[in-house]
């Protein structure tokens, strides 16, 4: 600690014992702008620690990705999503002798948990952020440590943190061409309207020319949908049954993913309306390819997400700034692609 107060005092311009009494006498008064320049210096010191100790460190060959112990902001990448995406990175990793783990953090020590992670000499070689692992604090910690990392959330380029993710505006923006070219012109969408896929849903609506109605729209609670994946089914039928019984209805409809797709065409089924004749229904995920099994739905129009080359993507991004220094922040979008079925048809007019 001497050291510390010693290197802390020099950095602040201010005395080794005004320091020393900061820290350990809580009864000690001090100038506001006195205690700034100390915690700054503190700071500074911790960072240039951190920054000196991942370089010396030697190759623990193990990736992290550290997860919300309430999966609560994931973005649905944990639940359904992950397991997937997770198989691929670790098939690259593995034909490179890495390893890829997973650590939990509670919502109030997640900058900790990342930081001590940065620290470690025998267990993090680098970082895989998903939805809400990052904020800009910490994204400040791993740039200036030059921290291996990839994120999956697209919110994360606005971080400034490099990314891979799936083109979403690209796959929506084929939804949207694929229903007007059937006719559809009263196109609404259905899930958080929090959530990026939303906006791309609008934008995609104006670049075309199509009327944007928000009275169209089904917004599904989010508190619900972030708590409990296995609920967005059973929460995207009640409130389609609701909406069937009000005006004005859509012809055809977006949603958020193939989860609460299913759940409209749950409600569809119970009302004896014929998906794709009566009404047009587009997905996002493509769940068919990957689980059949769990579902029991074929036929569902929607837009598939390329999560084997995300994975792979991801773990030669990670491996390549571990061996090739590599530091210039980028940004991929991998093109996603629209798979027509059966749950979209023609639009003939009332």
């Amino acid at each position: 600690m001497a050291i510390a107060v010693t290197e802390i005092a020099k950095r602040a311009g201010v005395s080794k014992a005004t320091v020393s009494r900061y820290f350990n006498d809580r009864t000690f008064k001090i100038k506001p702008d006195t205690r700034k320049k100390i915690e700054s210096a503190k700071a500074q010191l911790e960072t240039s620690i951190i920054s000196k100790h991942h370089t010396r460190k030697k190759l623990a060959h193990n990736f992290v990705a550290p997860i919300n112990r309430t999966f609560e902001g994931s973005e649905g990448l944990v639940t359904s999503m992950f397991p997937v995406i997770a198989k691929h990175i670790e098939e690259i990793l593995w034909e490179h002798h890495f390893r890829f783990s997973i650590v939990f953090f509670d919502v109030d020590k997640k900058y900790e948990t990342v930081k001590d992670l940065i620290v470690s000499t025998d267990f993090c070689d680098g970082l895989l952020l998903l939805g809400g692992a990052a904020n800009k604090e910490i994204a400040e910690l791993i740039k200036e440590n030059k921290i291996p990392h990839i994120s999956l959330s697209p919110a994360d380029e606005n971080l400034g943190l490099n990314t891979v993710v799936a083109h979403s505006l690209l796959g929506i923006r084929q939804a949207i061409k694929h229903l007007i070219d059937l006719g559809h012109t009263r196109i609404g969408y259905v899930g958080m309207k929090q959530f990026y896929r939303y906006r791309y849903y609008v934008a995609s609506l104006l670049e075309n020319d199509v009327p944007f109605n928000e009275q169209l729209n089904i917004y599904l609670p989010p508190k619900e949908l972030r708590e409990s994946e296995r609920r967005w089914r059973e929460i995207a039928k009640i409130e389609f049954l609701k909406r069937l019984d009000s005006s004005p209805s859509a012809t055809a409809y977006i949603t958020q993913n193939d989860m609460i797709a299913f759940g409209v065409l749950d409600a569809m089924q119970e009302k004896g309306i014929i998906p794709g004749r009566n009404i047009s229904i587009i997905g996002y995920d493509n769940l068919e390819e990957r689980r059949p099994a769990d579902d029991n739905i074929s036929g569902l129009t929607t837009i598939d997400n390329p999560l084997d080359v995300i994975g792979k993507r991801a773990a030669e991004l990670l491996l390549n700034q571990v061996f090739h220094r590599q530091t210039d922040i980028v940004h991929e979008h991998i093109p996603t692609k629209l798979i027509i079925r059966k749950t979209t048809g023609r639009y003939y007019g009332d």
